[in-house]
């Protein structure tokens, strides 16, 4: 008695489950029905869009649309591996439903629709989420603006190379190949110019302490800064105003400078008649301490003209 009343309980089940399975297929369409089976989600439905995926059928827009089970847009096998669970009711049967655009999403801001199924009644409203911005590139260059391609926000300027000499840090350009004739002036003057006034003033050093040595050496010295002056300003002039070029060009302005202060020294120095105690300080100190300067600002440029 009692396995009759279970099987026929079983019976009742089975019977209930089919008119409520019937029930949907003749009120709603359903997601995954893309054979368009009488609303019946079939093997063969998770076939087609299986072989879609893969560019071996061709499907409607509205077939593509109804087999989008994840609704990102495309077909894959995630969406044929759910439409076969849903012919044998491991997943969840569900409603398609047509959306009424309410308000567009933005690249920032969320949009909302209406939600309406094709065969019933069953309607609700919802948001869609931002479409965030669509960079034209990934990350802002030196040489190029990052924007979206979408809306007229979040415009970055571009960085800039990062250095003056040699490899951008950023995109690796070879400033040196870029500009090779303006390189090569600029280094091999800076060069000279460097060399030039390591030797003058080694003849200034080597006058320390011997006044009587001071005008012989300071005249020795004097044409190797001109020289330095000479060749500073070469390589000032082959930066012109390119914009990679705009700190070293700082350095050797400054250079210019200093030597120009060393110069005017030099000739306090040969202008007078007798040096001695009671002036050496005094003159030395003229074209002591911008040389200094000037080794500070040479070891700058030494630095940034090795590539």
């Amino acid at each position: 008695m009692t396995k009759k009343i279970l099987k026929m309980l079983f019976l009742c089940i089975v019977t209930v489950s089919a008119l409520l399975i019937s029930a949907i297929a003749v009120n709603a369409a359903l997601v995954g029905d893309v054979a368009d089976n009488d609303n019946k989600i079939t093997a063969n439905d998770a076939r087609l869009i299986l072989r879609a995926s893969v560019n071996l059928e061709t499907l409607t827009d509205e077939q593509a649309a109804i087999g989008d089970t994840d609704e990102n847009g495309k077909l894959s096998a995630v969406d044929a591996r759910t439409i076969l669970r849903m012919s044998v009711e491991l997943e969840d049967i569900r409603h398609f439903y047509n959306k009424e655009i309410l308000t567009s999403p933005t690249c920032t801001e969320k949009g909302h629709y209406i939600a309406t199924c094709t065969e019933c009644d069953d309607v609700f409203e919802a948001d869609s989420e931002a479409l965030g911005h669509d960079w034209n590139i990934p990350e802002v260059t030196c040489t190029e603006d990052k924007y979206c391609t979408r809306c007229n926000g979040e415009i970055t300027t571009k960085l800039g190379h990062t250095t003056d000499w040699g490899t951008c840090g950023n995109c690796k350009i070879f400033i040196t190949e870029k500009y090779a004739e303006q390189a090569s002036t600029i280094k091999t003057k800076t060069t000279e110019a460097i060399a030039a006034t390591d030797k003058a003033y080694k003849y200034i050093n080597e006058s320390v302490g011997a006044a009587s040595w001071l005008k012989i050496k300071a005249n020795a010295a004097k044409p190797e800064y001109e020289k330095a002056k000479t060749a500073y300003e070469a390589a000032y002039i082959a930066c012109a105003d390119t914009p990679e070029f705009a700190a070293i060009k700082e350095n050797l302005g400054k250079a210019i400078e200093n030597t120009d202060k060393v110069l005017i020294g030099i000739d306090t120095i040969l202008s007078v008649v007798y040096v001695d105690s009671s002036n050496y300080e005094s003159l030395i100190e003229g074209v002591d301490i911008p040389q200094w300067a000037n080794d500070n600002i040479n070891g700058k440029l030494k630095k940034a003209i090795i590539w």
